[in-house]
C-alpha cells in the first residue's frame, strides 16, 4: 500500500508491466478530485463567489470605534463628536478623510492637543492626547460670600478675610451668611467707606442628622439548586437573536461565559456569539431575632450616614421599636462638619 502523487501515476503501469502484477486505487484525494467532485454543483460556485463579494463588501465599512487616550473629556461625548462628523459604525472606510476628521475634533474640544485616527480593517481607532490641565488661579479680587449649606450650630469660626456675620453658638439655616465679602468702616480699619473682598475662612457647625430604617423579620434569601443551564445567541449590531431559550421554572442569576466575535483577519463582522450560564435558585425564608434586626437596621442607618456627610461622629443615639414582625429603627447623629460654600457676588 503506498501513496502515489497524480504526477507520478504513469509510472506506476510501467511498474506493473516490468513486474507482471496487477494494481487498484483505493482512494482518490486532493485539490483537483474535489474540484472535478463539486464541477458540476452550479448553485456552490455561487455561493462561494457570493461570499467572497460579500466579504469585499462588508470589509469596506468601519464596524468598531474605539477611543484611547482620553481621561477627562468622556468617551460618550467623543463618540457623539464622531457620529456628526461621519466617522462611526456602518460608514463606508473610503468616504472617511482621517486627517480632516481629526482637525475637526481638535476644534471641537479644547482639551484635545493632537488626535490620530488609524482604520485598520473593520476597525477604526481615535487616538487622543490631552492638554495639560491649566493651574487653579485663586483669584483675589472678585468679591464673594460664604453661605451655610446646611442648618447648625456654630461650633466654630475662622475668618481669613471678610467679615464674619455669626458666632459660636447661633443657630443657623442653609443659605445664610456666614462670612461677608463686604467690609465697612470702623476703628480698626484705615477704610473711609465700604469695599468688598473675597471671604474665606472654615465654618465648623454642629449638624443633626435623624435617619430611620425598618427591617421585617422575615426575611427572604436566594438558596442555589445546584441546576445550571447555558444558552447561546447571536448579537447582530446590538440586536439579539435568540431563537432556543433554554425554559426554567425557578428563578435563576445569569452570567455571560463568554462573548465571541466573528473575525477573518483584520475584518471584524457586526456580529458576535454569546454563551451565557443561568443559575437556578429559589426562595427561602430566614427569621431573625430581635438583636439580630436592631443590628441590621443599624448597619443600615451606618451606610446611609456615610451618604450624608463627611464629618465627624460627636454624638449618637439610637431607637428600637417593634411594631407586629417589623422592627422601626431610628438614629440621631450630631456630626461636626465644615458648612461653608463661597458663592461670588
Amino acid at each position: 500500500t503506498m501513496k502515489v502523487g497524480l504526477g507520478s501515476f504513469k509510472k506506476i503501469n510501467y511498474c506493473a508491466r516490468k513486474t507482471r502484477c496487477t494494481y487498484k486505487i483505493i482512494d482518490k484525494r486532493g485539490f483537483p478530485f474535489i474540484l472535478k467532485k463539486y464541477k458540476k454543483r452550479t448553485i456552490l460556485k455561487f455561493g462561494i463567489i457570493f461570499f467572497v463579494l460579500s466579504l469585499y463588501v462588508l470589509s469596506s465599512f468601519v464596524w468598531t470605534l474605539k477611543i484611547e487616550g482620553n481621561e477627562r473629556i468622556k468617551t460618550e461625548d467623543i463618540i457623539a463628536a464622531c457620529e456628526e462628523l461621519g466617522l462611526s459604525p456602518g460608514k463606508l472606510k473610503f468616504k472617511i478623510d482621517t486627517r480632516k476628521r481629526s482637525r475637526n475634533l481638535i476644534t471641537a474640544f479644547d482639551d484635545i492637543s493632537w488626535i490620530g485616527i488609524n482604520i485598520k480593517g473593520t476597525n477604526a481607532s481615535v487616538k487622543i492626547k490631552e492638554t495639560i490641565p491649566k493651574p487653579e488661579i485663586h483669584d483675589r479680587d472678585t468679591p464673594s460670600d460664604i453661605f451655610a449649606t446646611k442648618d447648625a450650630v456654630i461650633e466654630k469660626i475662622t475668618v481669613n478675610s471678610g467679615t464674619p456675620m455669626v458666632k459660636t453658638g447661633d443657630i443657623i439655616h442653609a443659605g445664610d451668611v456666614l462670612i461677608s465679602g463686604e467690609l465697612k468702616p470702623n476703628f480698626e480699619t484705615d477704610l473711609a467707606e465700604n469695599s468688598f473682598t473675597r471671604a474665606s475662612g472654615e465654618v465648623l457647625g454642629r449638624v443633626y442628622i435623624d435617619i430611620k430604617k425598618n427591617m421585617s423579620e422575615v426575611e427572604k434569601l436566594k438558596e442555589y439548586t445546584g441546576n445550571e443551564t447555558y444558552n447561546k445567541y447571536i448579537v447582530i449590531n446590538n440586536n439579539i437573536l435568540d431563537i432556543i431559550k433554554p425554559k426554567t421554572e425557578n428563578e435563576y442569576d445569569t452570567e455571560i461565559c463568554y462573548e465571541k466575535k466573528l473575525s477573518i483577519g483584520d475584518f471584524i463582522f457586526p456580529l458576535s456569539i454569546v454563551k451565557e450560564k443561568y443559575t437556578e435558585y429559589n426562595y427561602k425564608e430566614i427569621k431573625h431575632t430581635d438583636a439580630e434586626l436592631q443590628q441590621m437596621c443599624q448597619d443600615k442607618i451606618y451606610e446611609e450616614l456615610k451618604t450624608k456627610t463627611n464629618g465627624e461622629v460627636i454624638y449618637e443615639n439610637f431607637e428600637f421599636e417593634k411594631v407586629n414582625d417589623v422592627m422601626r429603627a431610628k438614629g440621631s447623629f450630631v456630626v461636626l462638619e465644615n458648612i461653608g460654600e463661597e458663592k461670588i457676588r
